[in-house]
């Protein structure tokens, strides 16, 4: 009864591959995104003795002529909000593969996007294009965690 039950409903359900998962956040191979290439760091850094040791995600590199880099972030910027969600809430931390998803999106919708730079936060709001990635970096699977089993660096 049960397995009859669960046979009706799987036979309705179609086998999802990664193309057809990622095609609303891809266009030709494409992500649409900020153009930023994002870093796990230590707050200080660990050679640094401290107390107390927190994680905070910065921008490693910018892509050139990105909604980024024509928006006016930088290099180190620290990331502290993306749209609605506090990045930088202190109990936990977000990977830089979670703050990638929470930036990637349709081309052409905004992402609003809070930076710290020396002390001082900064709004951004940008729009979506698509940003080059390549293609072995696209998670083979929707629960796939590219950022436990590679360096933490992902490209919104």
């Amino acid at each position: 009864m049960i397995s009859d039950t669960i046979s009706a409903v799987l036979s309705h359900v179609d086998l999802v591959n990664r193309d057809a998962l990622y095609q609303p956040l891809t266009q030709e191979g494409r992500i649409c995104g900020i153009g930023v290439k994002l870093s796990l760091v230590h707050d200080p850094p660990l050679h640094v003795k401290a107390e107390h040791y927190s994680y905070i995600n910065i921008i490693e590199s910018i892509e050139r002529s990105s909604p980024a880099e024509r928006a006016g972030l930088r290099r180190d910027d620290i990331i502290v909000q993306v749209d609605e969600t506090q990045i930088d809430c202190g109990s936990s931390f977000f990977l830089p593969e979670e703050i990638t998803e929470m930036i990637r999106g349709v081309e052409g919708t905004s992402v609003v996007v809070v930076v710290e730079r020396e002390g001082h936060r900064i709004k951004y709001d940008l729009l979506r294009q698509p940003i080059s990635v390549p293609e072995d970096k696209l998670p083979e699977t929707p629960n796939a965690s590219p950022a436990r089993k590679a360096p933490l660096q992902v490209t919104p």
